[in-house]
């Protein structure tokens, strides 16, 4: 069987979790997918809190948790991400690479506009309607 080579394509959402992972590593923090995905989908708890903030959150709110780790798995098999072991939890953290950081700046520098955070509108439940 024959198989094509298939080019790797950016899309805005792999621009989006290299600019969360690159803002992060920044502040000396490196997060799972699962922190990525949080940060994307603007979930507020006691580790994002500080990044509310940030241009890129809340931005992918249609974005499912799984997604988001097929992108990241994409994002370190072409390079542009790379896993770093710390023994103290035993887990494996995203770190941009400098090709990751390059793209990156390069895209930040050439697009028009920003970011856009995104809302869930929350729908009541509950309403009082008074009676005639």
């Amino acid at each position: 069987m024959n198989r094509q080579n298939k080019t790797f394509t950016f899309n805005s959402g792999y621009f989006k979790i290299l600019h969360v992972v690159d803002n992060l590593n920044q502040n000396g923090d490196y997060p799972l997918p699962q922190g990525v995905y949080k940060i994307l989908k603007g979930i507020v708890d006691e580790e994002t809190k500080k990044y509310q903030d940030l241009e890129t959150f809340g931005c992918l709110i249609s974005y499912s948790s799984k997604k988001v780790s097929r992108y990241v798995t994409m994002l370190i098999r072409h390079e542009y991400l790379k896993k770093i072991y710390d023994p103290n939890t035993d887990d494996l953290y995203l770190q941009i690479t400098p090709i990751g950081s390059r793209i990156l700046n390069k895209y930040l520098k050439n697009r028009r506009s920003t970011f856009q955070k995104k809302n869930i509108l929350k729908k009541k439940t509950i309403v009082h309607l008074s009676n005639e």
